[in-house]
């Protein structure tokens, strides 16, 4: 078998987990090797930009269907249901087929009545039965840590195991957050995910499609851990760059990546606290993306977060506000609801980048009173007060919420928003947590009597909360 990933990912996660093989494996050579066909590389190990990419759809079946037949836990019991289910799935990954994802449900249900153990099987039961990787609690974390343990000891390409650990990765973060005691088996999983992903990255016949989605989802699983993305993002910027020059969407992410990369180098804080190096560093990632994010809008103008990335790029560059300007009219014009955008200008106006002192608020109320923005974009408003408050060197904190106008601008900002989107409760622990700190009690204790359910750990825990309400009731005038 085959010994995929780092040695991190490999010992450690087979020391705390103690997987054992997969079973069965099956003899069929022929469609073994079509799934796993070692591409011609290029003296940089990408394979060369004539390469042809195969079918899309053809590709997922070879990757699928016929790898199930050549690495996969086979039995007559579950076959039928567990090949139906991967032919549905090849037609889910394409998009071309409404009904395919209520097929891959039912016949996912099949296999797994049918007892089925096959990894890449259980994989898509976990996923597409019974729970978002994202949403996992401590036994889903569990389960899709065993499935990527077990996926990792067969032959299946390494774009599935690429998929399965990372889901892991994402189960283990979402039950168990930044907790001590599985923060290298949740980096030896991030790190398993990439060095499979850069070896689905060297097939000379991998979907363009399908590569930019597997490091895109990358890219959001990894973002803010600057460790892991001064690691792996360069590799992939290398690759999509190398592999697909004229792609946008490519080009898209490539830029994204540079911004991220240059501001780890920078730092937020102030530019005394920047060393000569993070400078330079900064400026060579930006200009990078600056040429890539421009190419990739000259290829298509239409992708949003093209223009809120160059207004990142204008954040750290500091050519003009009539660039930000340009760039943010691009986006909303794209998006009246880009929601991404308006913050992005709301943090170029603050005092310590390139605003002057209420130019922040002053766009925030503007983004309450627009009649043509929608979406989340009133909350901007909020948002320029609570980067106010965070903003170490005012030292305000939460003596900036008792300061007078606030409440007015808050409660402004979060009643355009239901305003604009009736139903929608998302913002209410936001609200309900901006009420507190403004000393508004009765408002505090009637939002947070709309909660349901609430989320004790967003106000720390739940014996906070209690301090919290009994606290509110005390100072409550009614």
């Amino acid at each position: 078998m085959k010994t995929d990933g780092t040695l991190a990912y490999c010992l450690l996660a087979l020391a705390l987990c103690g997987v054992a093989g997969c079973g069965n494996q099956s003899d069929s050579q022929e469609a073994l090797s079509q799934t796993n066909a070692s591409p011609t590389r290029t003296s940089d190990g990408w394979p060369s930009t004539n390469a042809v990419a195969a079918d899309r759809h053809e590709w997922n079946r070879r990757t699928l269907v016929i790898a199930y037949d050549a690495a996969g836990e086979r039995d007559p019991r579950w076959d039928a249901a567990a090949r139906e289910a991967l032919e549905a799935f090849a037609l889910v990954r394409c998009g071309t087929d409404t009904n395919a994802p209520r097929r891959l449900e039912v016949a996912l249900g099949r296999a797994e009545e049918a007892g089925c153990k096959d990894p890449l099987i259980t994989y898509l039961n976990l996923r597409y039965l019974h729970g978002m990787a994202v949403d996992a609690d401590d036994a889903g974390a569990e389960a899709y840590r065993e499935a990527a343990e077990r996926m990792r000891l067969t032959d299946y390409p390494e774009i599935r195991k690429f998929y399965t650990a990372l889901r892991a990765a994402q189960a283990l973060k979402s039950a168990y957050g930044s907790n001590s005691r599985t923060t290298k088996l949740l980096g030896a999983f991030r790190r398993g995910a990439f060095e499979h992903l850069r070896e689905a990255l060297r097939e000379p016949d991998i979907p363009f499609d399908e590569a930019c989605d597997a490091a895109e989802e990358l890219y959001q699983t990894i973002v803010s851990n600057s460790k892991q993305e001064n690691d792996m993002f360069p590799i992939l910027i290398d690759c999509l760059e190398s592999r697909w020059p004229i792609e946008a969407r490519g080009l898209n992410l490539c830029g994204r990546v540079r911004v991220q990369l240059a501001w780890n180098a920078r730092g937020s804080g102030y530019a005394d606290s920047v060393t000569e190096k993070g400078w330079d560093t900064f400026a060579r990632h930006l200009a990078e993306a600056e040429r890539v994010l421009e190419r990739s809008w000259d290829l298509d103008p239409t992708l949003e977060s093209t223009a809120v990335e160059m207004m990142r790029v204008e954040l750290g560059q500091g050519k003009g506000r009539n660039r930000m300007e340009l760039w943010f009219s691009r986006a909303m014009k794209l998006n009246p609801a880009n929601y991404e955008a308006a913050r992005a200008k709301v943090w170029y106006l603050q005092p310590k980048w390139h605003g002057a002192d209420g130019d922040a608020i002053s766009f925030g109320r503007e983004c309450v009173r627009s009649t043509e923005w929608k979406g989340r974009v009133p909350l901007v408003l909020w948002d320029a007060h609570r980067m106010l408050a965070n903003d170490a060197a005012a030292g305000l904190k939460d003596p900036h919420w008792k300061q007078r106008g606030v409440w007015e601008d808050v409660r402004s900002s979060f009643e355009r928003f239901e305003e604009l989107n009736p139903g929608d409760t998302s913002a209410l622990h936001d609200y309900a947590s901006c009420a507190y700190k403004c000393e508004q009690y009765d408002q505090f204790l009637e939002l947070l009597g709309r909660i349901q359910p609430v989320n004790y750990t967003y106000f720390g825990s739940e014996q906070r909360l209690a301090e919290m309400v009994a606290f509110a009731k005390l100072k409550s005038v009614k």
